[in-house]
């Protein structure tokens, strides 16, 4: 987290000692996992520090890496939503998601100033929420870092409108970045224009009953993996970064 906020133009010692010192969860951790106990699993630590390469730190140059953490990063912060009152939080968040598709992106110093924004919801008078707001504005603070963020959601204060239950991080993490154990090689004739543009609509009005659509679509297309059919016709949760939608998109 040190490293993310100074990229993004942090110049306050306290908040990147603080942010530096490391929460311990996640770090260093590489139990075993099976195939099985990654589908079943409702534990974000163990999942996160089962599969490191997947998400890694935010000092990760990989593209594509760096977009499934921070778009995991904005999708907890979603889970919060309703605790997150201060409009500098919300684009924040709405910055890491739209951040890799918008036709026009952000300046540098743009994008910095987003951060220093939301970075000052967490000090002096940006505190003056209930606890439950004060958790979420961390949460966001923290959302470029997984190992953060869930530690935030996993100790978030429940005594406001939103409780946070590990299962659901859990879910986000399969729903990103899905099956690590059994990757699916996505055949270029299943990006078609109809399935093309059921995905982006999605993506655009972050909208998702037409996820069983897009299952359609791609086995009209010749789709017969069922883990993508069938990650379509699940129950979700469904969410932006979603790993099927943004393989129909080529951008996973």
């Amino acid at each position: 987290m040190a490293d993310a906020i100074q990229n993004a133009g942090c110049d306050h010692a306290d908040d990147v000692r603080v942010c530096g010192r490391g929460s311990g969860v996640g770090e260093g951790v590489r139990s075993p996992m099976t195939e099985a106990e990654w589908l079943a699993s409702d534990d974000p630590i163990s999942m996160h520090g089962a599969v490191p390469r997947a998400l890694e730190h935010a000092g990760h140059r990989d593209p594509r890496v760096r977009r499934k953490r921070e778009l995991f990063g904005a999708a907890c912060c979603r889970l919060v939503w309703p605790e997150v009152i201060d409009a500098r939080s919300r684009r924040c968040v709405e910055h890491l998601e739209r951040q890799f598709d918008e036709e026009r992106d952000l300046s540098g110093e743009q994008a910095r100033a987003i951060f220093r924004s939301a970075e000052a919801v967490i000090r002096g008078a940006g505190l003056a929420g209930s606890e439950s707001q004060r958790e979420a504005a961390f949460a966001v603070h923290a959302a470029c870092e997984p190992a953060y963020v869930i530690d935030c959601l996993l100790h978030f204060d429940g005594r406001g409108a939103t409780t946070v239950h590990a299962r659901q991080i859990a879910d986000l993490l399969r729903e990103i970045v899905g099956n690590p154990f059994r990757p699916v090689a996505f055949a270029p004739e299943w990006r078609t224009s109809t399935a093309r543009a059921v995905a982006l609509q999605m993506y655009e009005t972050r909208e998702f009953s037409a996820m069983p659509i897009l299952a359609d679509a791609l086995q009209d297309a010749g789709c017969d993996s069922a883990d993508v059919l069938d990650h379509c016709r699940g129950p979700g949760p469904h969410v932006y970064g979603c790993w099927v939608v943004d393989a129909v998109l080529a951008k996973g």
